[in-house]
């Protein structure tokens, strides 16, 4: 599916990025320290999380957006939904590392810690992580109260899954853990798996939805955070297949690795035509959520159109 309706929210987020955002990282720190940061935070990417942020709060951008002219409320949106893409680009950055995924492409670049050295990598994900919590706690109130909760505890089950993804790939459980944790049956590593993948991948894009119903004040915003948690299911479900059958000049990142390092993944439980099935199986699920998901009487606000374009886009999506 064309993505090209999720245009004007991704403009909408460079701008910012590009404007107040840089400005203000790099008013708080050295440029020593603000280069490597903005290195990985403006090298492009899908920006899936703040758009998502966007749309559940039901904001339209428009199309003369401006990021030096905003109100209160949407200075607000814009840094909380900035810090949804803090907590992922440090993710990014740490998960390229030697002692982690060791890859040294992303987004089509070389990744942070070859750009400049490891050390240097480290720190920025590490400013990224501290400046996610700085941009949703600058308002004192409950709603930034409330998403800074979300922030935090989403952010923790995504580095869980990470443990758990390393430790299943490299085969490093604690002792007094592996018998916990060490699947033996097919069973048991599609459980594994779908835990990895609701921790690492789908924690966040739940955060974001749930933000974004926060922000707009939806009365439940919990029944977003569970549709984003099985979007961010589908999302990882076609990855694992993208990473089969696309080119690293596609993906931007270094393609076919999964397989070479004997990663569990859908395609590597099921092979292809299966995770395909899954995939489908997922997307209709979705479409059959949305229409149980609140919305408030003002229907230019309401984000179910545009999420049920995102499902299709995320279900369909070569890259």
């Amino acid at each position: 599916m064309d993505s090209s309706f999720l245009d004007p929210y991704i403009r909408a987020i460079d701008a910012y990025f590009e404007g107040p955002l840089r400005r203000l990282i790099q008013s708080l720190g050295p440029p020593e320290l603000s280069e490597p940061v903005l290195y990985s935070l403006l090298s492009g990417g899908k920006r899936i999380r703040p758009v998502l942020c966007l749309i559940s709060s039901g904001y339209d951008p428009g199309e003369n957006f401006d990021p030096f002219q905003l109100g209160p409320e949407e200075k607000r949106l814009f840094a909380h939904a900035a810090a949804l893409e803090c907590i992922h680009c440090y993710s990014l950055i740490h998960d390229d590392l030697p002692s982690m995924d060791d890859d040294d492409l992303r987004r089509g670049r070389p990744s942070s810690h070859r750009q400049f050295n490891e050390w240097a990598a480290i720190l920025a994900g590490d400013a990224l992580n501290t400046l996610s919590f700085y941009l949703t706690n600058q308002d004192r109130d409950s709603v930034s109260s409330q998403n800074s909760q979300i922030l935090s505890r989403c952010a923790l089950r995504m580095v869980a899954g990470q443990y758990l993804d390393l430790s299943a790939e490299k085969g490093a459980f604690l002792e007094s853990r592996r018998d916990f944790f060490q699947p033996h049956t097919d069973d048991e590593r599609m459980q594994l798996l779908e835990t990895i993948h609701l921790e690492k991948t789908a924690a966040m894009i739940e955060a974001a939805l749930s933000m974004g119903a926060v922000l707009q004040g939806l009365p439940n915003h919990r029944s977003y955070a569970e549709f984003g948690r099985n979007l961010g299911l589908l999302f990882q479900m076609v990855d694992d297949v993208l990473d089969e059958t696309q080119d690293s000049a596609t993906l931007g990142k270094t393609a076919g690795k999964d397989k070479k390092t004997g990663k569990l993944t859908l395609v590597s439980l099921l092979g292809l035509d299966e995770a395909r099935v899954r995939i489908e199986k997922e997307r209709r699920r979705l479409e059959e959520r949305l229409e149980h998901l609140p919305v408030t009487h003002d229907v230019a606000r309401n984000p179910i159109p545009v999420l049920r374009s995102v499902v299709e886009y995320f279900a369909s999506r070569d890259r």
